[in-house]
This record gives structure tokens, C-alpha cells and sequence, in this order.
């Protein structure tokens, strides 16, 4: 069988980000879970997957910028944050804690970003979420992945296409990597809606179909209420990452783009499945 053409400019772009994610690999860590790191010097893309050993050498330039990536870190993995950023060991726990609600925290030497990647498997009407954490310092992003529901090549990719802007330091790659996470919710909720309608249209088509219908409702009903969790708070944190007093968004990453707001408005009390009766 011949593969359609979306189909081939979607392994094309699967490619794309799976090679743009694999040159960020460290082959050096002391961490024991997968790592990757990247340096911007003046706006400018220079180095990719050095040692994570090295990065508190190169923070010492301010015109360095640096992204961080550890994927399924243990308590020992997180180590590194402390002895290579400075951050304190106890903030730096935040990021052991699982299925914590979408939020921005403020400590001194940095903020501390939970948010979720969600996909809805419209066969099973199942929604699949992936939580990533993030500490945002002046001169660093460091994303902390709980597995790859979150695809780092993805985010990657988007830095790529527009290299011009990676002159506004972390800000740029926050914007970016929020960008990916909103667009993955906004896409889950309109396949939602897509479920929903087709949910409504088999039960106005007359035909007697049972606990076939009423699975499937409650199955949608199941993740409506999961999406809303994540999605609804996003909102809150976008805001708060727009303030001018953190000086995280300049005017360089907002004018580019639609702010990635999420897609809170969607979820409306009408966005629900129909009742089966």
C-alpha cells in the first residue's frame, strides 16, 4: 500500500524532530536518567548534548542561555539542578511530586512551571495526559518530563523555525514550549467536540444501540472532567507568566504570535456528551 502524502510529510516531520531532539543528547551525565542540553550564546545556537557537568562553567557568561531536559528523574538525578544552576534542594523536590494541578510558583532564584501535554484517543474516547515541570531561571529552562507523552523534538523543531528569535533567551523558549503544550489541549478539545457530535448524531439516528452508547458517554464524560482540570488553570498561568515585573515575556516573544492561552473557553458546561437516556 502506498503511503498518502500527509502520510509521508508526517514521518517526514516525525523525522525531522526525532533528529533535532537525538544531537541534544548528553552522552556525558552523571545523571542516570536521559539528559540533554543545549547552549544559546548571544541569541545564537552553539553547542548541543555537551556535558551536563559543564553547564554552571558556561552560566557564568550572561550572554549564555541554556536548556536542560531530564526525562523520568530520580532523587539522586535531580541533584544536578542544585550543583549546576544553584538551585535549593528543597525547591528543587517540586519536581518529584506527581499529578500536581497546572501552576506557576515564585521562589527567588527562579519560578516553577506543572503543566500537561493531552491527547484524546478518539477510538476509545480516552484521554492521555503527559505532566512536565519546569524551573525557569534568567539564563535557563530546564524541563523535567515524567515519560515522552511530551516530545522534546517536537519542541525543538519549534525553536528551529525561528532562529532570528532565540535572541530573547529563556523567554523565547518558555513561549515556545508553552505554545506546543496549549496547541496539544486546543487539539484535544476540538476531538472531544468532534466525539461529542458523533455521539449525538448515533443517538438521534433511531437505532437501538444499548451499553454500547452509554460507554462511550461516560467515557467522554471521564475525560471532559480530566481535561478541564488541566486545561482551566493553564490560563492563570499564562497570565502570571506575562507580567512585566518577572521580565520573562518581552516585547520580542509576544509580538511574533498569538499568546498561547489555553483553551479555556472551549470547555464550556454545553461542551459535554449527550445523555443516552
Amino acid at each position: 500500500m502506498t503511503p498518502s502524502p500527509s502520510g509521508l510529510a508526517n514521518a517526514a516531520g516525525s523525522l525531522h524532530q526525532e533528529t533535532a531532539a537525538a544531537s541534544s543528547i548528553c552522552q556525558i551525565s552523571p545523571t542516570r536518567c536521559q539528559a540533554r542540553t543545549r547552549l544559546y550564546r548571544d541569541g545564537r545556537l552553539e553547542l548541543e548534548g555537551f556535558p551536563v557537568a559543564d553547564i554552571r562553567e558556561y552560566l557564568a557568561d550572561e550572554s549564555v542561555t541554556i536548556w536542560m531536559d531530564l526525562r523520568d528523574p530520580d532523587h539522586d538525578d535531580l541533584a544536578v539542578l542544585s550543583e549546576e544552576f544553584g538551585l535549593h534542594p528543597l525547591a528543587v523536590e517540586d519536581a518529584l511530586h506527581h499529578r500536581q494541578r497546572p501552576k506557576l510558583d515564585r521562589y527567588r532564584s527562579h519560578l516553577f512551571l506543572t503543566a500537561y501535554r493531552a491527547r484524546l484517543d478518539t477510538g476509545t474516547g480516552e484521554l492521555a495526559t503527559s505532566e512536565i515541570a519546569a524551573f525557569i531561571t534568567c539564563q535557563a529552562l530546564i524541563t523535567v518530563r515524567k515519560d515522552d507523552g511530551l516530545d522534546s523534538g517536537a519542541v525543538v523543531q519549534r525553536w528551529d523555525e525561528s532562529p532570528d528569535l532565540a535572541k530573547f533567551g529563556v523567554g523565547y523558549l518558555l513561549y515556545e514550549l508553552l505554545d506546543y503544550i496549549v496547541d496539544g489541549q486546543f487539539e484535544a478539545v476540538q476531538s472531544l467536540d468532534d466525539c461529542m457530535e458523533e455521539l449525538e448524531d448515533r443517538l438521534s439516528d433511531g437505532v437501538p444501540r444499548g451499553l454500547e452508547v452509554q460507554r462511550r458517554s461516560f467515557q467522554l464524560r471521564k475525560s471532559l472532567v480530566l481535561l478541564r482540570r488541566i486545561v482551566i488553570p493553564m490560563s492563570e498561568v499564562v497570565s502570571e507568566l506575562m507580567r512585566r515585573d518577572l521580565r520573562i515575556a518581552g516585547d520580542g516573544t509576544s509580538s511574533p504570535r498569538r499568546s498561547p492561552a489555553g483553551p479555556r473557553s472551549s470547555l464550556s458546561p454545553r461542551s459535554s456528551p449527550a445523555s443516552s437516556g
